[in-house]
């Protein structure tokens, strides 16, 4: 009778594993960091037992928390107190009941690699304070620290989350959250080059990182583009490059005039920005303008020096896609600077002994995330008592393997997306054709050398070594494209 009702929890090898081994990691960590953590203790209370008998030894468990309203200490502990109120109540024939002795919170502030705990111990005391890399607390939290990581745990809860077990996804932000996370966000806008860029992006200091994209993206997703026009407008002065939103929210309102004259004076002051660059060529294609399209996009490659970004080349193909020029399209994304995909890790995360399951049905409040495709089971499939899997049921019900398309993101996303825009245009036989045409393929070379006999294998008398070489060389350069 552990539980939390609608909260699944791990439970610790050993109490404050969790928060030991978040500590450990906090330097580490990458972008906007880690989901929040609540790290609870309980204890045994006996009902009816004597008095002098021993306590039972406490035990640990945590969560993962996003959306909660984290804003001021005050609020934490309003978190705190639904977690007591949710503590399963032993029937009445039991010998007592588990209650909640302590809880801390963490909350990452990623613009300073630090991690902002409130502690709460019952009855009646909290305590707040930050911890960086090297396990130095500082009981004093200034006012700016504590904003930094109210942004930082709210921007989290717009994006995408990781499969964490037993992670709890509160409703959506009130409408008071919401008007303080731009008020703070638009404060420490400046701040946002320190979080870097998100995965598929273009890379800008001030105009393309997590905190700028993410809160346009929110602002679009919602269907609120005056929101991004108060949001982003003031800020254009002092960048340029972040003209590039309020373009997107003029676009969606249907107001292209508006855009293009936001897009002139931008360049005026800017002229040489890649970013505002691949917006207009992003517009000219919306417009049916390829030409002009192309144009902007090769600017973008030239006068703003982005040929080492994904965005320009993906841009370019698309509009060669559209045109019907598919050896250019081809072309283009093979100049695309790719760079190997690799899995997100996940660190910091003990291994727990077992997981509580939830007393009641889950609601709104409590939704525990499950990834789309090649996931691991969900908590509601996992058996913690069952450590051995079933090896007959596995081989007569395997499970479907993910397809490899569906694992890709980022910059890998927006190359595959517009293959598949070819392929659904002109059919995968004419692909093939067009490879074929455009590119010399590793295999090509190999059939046609098999196919050769020995003495048209040997070299000619009247080639000289360099001409052999530089031969060589074309025929390389051929197989790596």
């Amino acid at each position: 009778m552990d539980s939390l009702i609608h909260t699944a929890e791990n439970v610790e090898r050993a109490i404050g594993q969790a928060t030991t081994a978040r500590s450990i990691a906090i330097d580490y960590y990458t972008g906007l960091g880690p989901p929040d953590l609540c790290s609870i203790s309980k204890k045994f209370e006996r009902a009816w037992l004597p008095a002098d008998v021993a306590d039972l030894p406490q035990k640990g468990y945590y969560h993962w928390v996003v959306g909660c309203e984290c804003s001021c200490p005050a609020a934490v502990s309003a978190y705190f107190d639904s977690l007591v109120r949710d503590v399963q109540r032993p029937p009445w024939y039991a010998s007592g009941g588990h209650s909640i002795s302590k809880a801390t919170f963490c909350i990452y502030n990623a613009f300073r690699k630090v991690d902002v705990r409130c502690e709460a111990t019952f009855p009646g005391h909290v305590r707040t304070f930050w911890m960086d890399g090297q396990g130095e607390m500082n009981d004093n939290v200034p006012e700016e620290i504590w904003e930094e990581a109210f942004v930082c745990s709210m921007l989290r809860a717009l994006r995408p989350q990781p499969y964490l077990p037993c992670m709890k996804i509160l409703p959506p932000m009130s409408l008071a959250t919401e008007k303080l996370l731009l008020q703070l966000a638009q404060k420490h806008f400046w701040q946002g080059h320190l979080l870097g860029a998100a995965p598929g992006e273009m890379a800008g200091a001030h105009s393309h990182n997590l905190l700028a994209t993410t809160v346009r993206d929110w602002l679009l997703a919602t269907w609120r583009p005056e929101g991004m026009v108060d949001f982003f407008l003031p800020l254009v002065q002092q960048s340029p490059a972040v003209a590039c939103h309020v373009v997107d929210a003029f676009l969606q309102l249907g107001d292209t005039a508006r855009a293009h004259a936001l897009l002139h004076d931008a360049l005026e002051a800017a002229p040489n920005s890649a970013a505002l660059l691949l917006k207009l060529a992003e517009v000219f294609m919306a417009e049916g303008e390829l030409p002009r399209a192309i144009k902007a996009a090769e600017r973008s490659l030239t006068e703003g020096a982005a040929s080492d970004q994904v965005a320009p080349w993906v841009t370019l193909a698309s509009c060669y896609e559209k045109l019907k020029a598919l050896d250019m399209c081809l072309a283009m994304l093979n100049e695309c600077p790719m760079r190997p995909q690799r899995e997100e890790v996940q660190i910091g995360i003990p291994n727990p002994v077992s997981r509580t399951a939830t007393v009641a049905t889950p609601s709104p409040a409590s939704l525990r995330m499950r990834k789309s495709a090649g996931a691991p089971l969900a908590d509601e499939d996992v058996d913690p008592e069952d450590d051995e899997p079933d090896l007959l049921e596995m081989a007569a019900r395997p499970r479907p393997v993910a397809l490899p398309a569906s694992q890709l993101s980022g910059d890998w996303r927006l190359v595959f997306d517009v293959l598949v825009e070819v392929m659904n245009a002109v059919g995968w036989d004419e692909v093939l054709q067009v490879r074929a045409r455009v590119f010399l393929m590793r295999e090509d070379v190999e059939r046609g050398a098999a196919k050769a006999s020995p003495e048209e294998l040997k070299p000619s008398p009247k080639s000289s070594p360099a001409r052999g070489e530089a031969e060589r060389s074309a025929a390389d350069d051929g197989q790596g494209g």
